[in-house]
């Protein structure tokens, strides 16, 4: 947890798949807090979990996907 909000992380040499993980992972930490299905947190982080790229380093991309603060109550 972060002053922005709740962030999760994936790491992959594919793009696609670092934002896969990153995604993946937030639904989960979604479904546990909130005591969500997975197609209902995946509903709700499509209006407001922002996926950003973190960092490309050694052929590696990272990618965070962020739950701002105050966005699900």
């Amino acid at each position: 947890m972060t002053p922005a909000g709740r962030i999760t992380f994936g790491f992959d040499a594919d793009l696609n798949e670092a934002s896969a993980q990153a995604l993946d992972a937030m639904l989960t930490w979604m479904g546990s807090l909130f005591g969500l299905d997975r197609a209902t947190a995946l509903a709700l982080a499509s209006t407001t979990v922002d996926l950003r790229v973190t960092q490309v380093a050694n052929q590696v991309w990272g990618v965070h996907a962020l739950l701002p603060t105050g966005a699900v109550r």
